[in-house]
């Protein structure tokens, strides 16, 4: 794909305002788990989809990371957003979002260790360092809530080294700066080739829902009902199958919350909007 057809995305990501109101254009928040040029040739197909679905114009933006994006849904920065799990759960409860569907199928989450390391296990992450993709990430928070019911806890039993993205998060374990690495399925894939042939899984901690797109609180039921019919019937290039989210499915990663707002400073967000 030529740059400047991805121009006038890429003015939508760098030259972020704030879209309080519902207007004619829907903009739409990005989970921001890859670099920009990747993400919006990702999401393309379906701003382009559902602008002819919708006769609406439609902006794609993101972040420059998790915590920002974060912040920003809580702020009402974005009509429609596709979040991860956590942030879709917290702003349904603490500013009134509608989950509308998610991609199915849970993404499993590892711990690694480079190839090499063929006697690593997970008690020997104490006193070592683990790299992860990002603070505010689902899968940091998951992995971490995990390694803390293992008795292991982040600070105390070993310390973490937040790099930029998943790609990065592999490089800096294989390179020798991290000891052992977070990584879920699809994200590690972001990594160079030569790289992923470098790991070894030493545990699955369980897995992680995947992304949810939900609608700010201000936008009516009979608009929601259209977005919903028209995400659902969306075929993307990659076929990945969406599905309906309940009122209360994503009670599932309730747990992570005190954390979740914790990173995003929610309280402060949320006092600014009263």
């Amino acid at each position: 794909m030529h740059l400047t057809r991805l121009l006038p995305a890429l003015l939508g990501f760098l030259i972020h305002s704030p879209a309080h109101a519902i207007g004619k254009e829907l903009v739409i928040g990005l989970q921001p788990t890859q670099p920009i040029r990747a993400l919006i040739a990702r999401h393309e197909p379906l701003a382009n989809y559902l602008r002819q679905e919708l006769d609406r114009p439609v902006r794609l933006v993101s972040a420059k990371n998790s915590q920002v994006f974060g912040q920003r849904m809580l702020a009402g920065d974005y009509e429609l957003a596709l979040a991860p799990a956590h942030f879709a759960r917290l702003v349904q409860r603490e500013r009134g979002w509608h989950p509308l569907v998610r991609y199915d199928h849970p993404l499993p989450v590892f711990l690694l260790s480079r190839q090499t390391e063929t006697e690593l296990m997970l008690a020997d992450l104490k006193n070592k360092i683990l790299a992860v993709p990002d603070s505010a990430m689902l899968v940091t928070v998951a992995s971490e809530h995990w390694l803390a019911q293992q008795q292991l806890l982040a600070g105390r039993d070993y310390t973490l080294l937040v790099a930029d993205g998943y790609a990065s998060t592999v490089h800096v374990l294989i390179s020798g700066q991290a000891d052992m690495a977070v990584g879920a399925l699809g994200g590690i894939g972001q990594a160079r080739p030569e790289e992923i042939q470098q790991l070894r899984i030493v545990k699955e901690m369980g897995s992680i829902p995947r992304l949810v797109f939900v609608a700010r609180h201000d936008m009516t039921a009979q608009k929601r009902a259209t977005l919903q019919r028209a995400l659902l019937a969306f075929r993307s290039p990659t076929a990945e199958p969406l599905s309906v989210v309940g009122k209360d499915d994503l009670a599932e990663v309730d747990a992570y919350l005190p954390e979740t707002r914790a990173r995003l400073k929610a309280q402060d967000i949320l006092q600014r909007m009263r």
